[in-house]
């Protein structure tokens, strides 16, 4: 029967998950925004797609700088999220197994939403390596930016 192993639990020291909990939250907190709005804030111009993706050609590393500080903030949150079960697990399992599996859906989701990101900056290295015209491709890379942005919306959904 799972149910009741899953819900022995061993003595832990709940004052270091506590503060793992903490630093980790602080963590996310502080890289998530610096990485979106600071590092990609720059290189990405809402209004023209053609200038966002010289913008990308000419600064990829800076973007995928974003793009790895974003993933250690996605790393972060799921240690957050295990910690943070750790220490609900004792006071009720069952809702601490629910909200495990909630995050760790959101943690997926993120994770997905990232992948049109890397899409764009290839695709602006591939313009810009082969000097072909930017009209040509500005379709594909506004449809990858409406799936980013439909990404974030249902991101926005599962956390709130």
């Amino acid at each position: 029967n799972w149910p009741t192993a899953f819900m022995r639990s061993r003595p832990m020291n709940t004052n270091r998950i506590s503060r793992i909990c903490g630093g980790l939250y602080v963590l996310t907190v502080l890289i998530f925004p610096a990485a979106s709005m600071l590092l990609k804030g720059q290189l990405v111009d809402a209004g023209n797609i053609s200038s966002t993706i010289n913008l990308l050609a000419e600064n990829a590393l800076l973007y995928r700088l974003a793009i790895a500080f974003e993933f250690l903030s996605i790393v972060a949150v799921m240690g957050l999220v295990l910690s943070l079960f750790a220490i609900l697990k004792p006071v009720n399992a069952y809702f601490a197994l629910l909200g495990l599996g909630l995050r760790v859906g959101e943690v997926v989701i993120q994770a997905c939403a990232k992948v049109p990101d890397y899409l764009l900056v290839r695709l602006s290295q591939s313009i810009s390596s082969s000097g072909s015209s930017i009209t040509g491709v500005e379709n594909l890379a506004q449809m990858l930016s409406f799936l980013k942005r439909k990404k974030c919306i249902s991101i926005f959904i599962c956390t709130y």
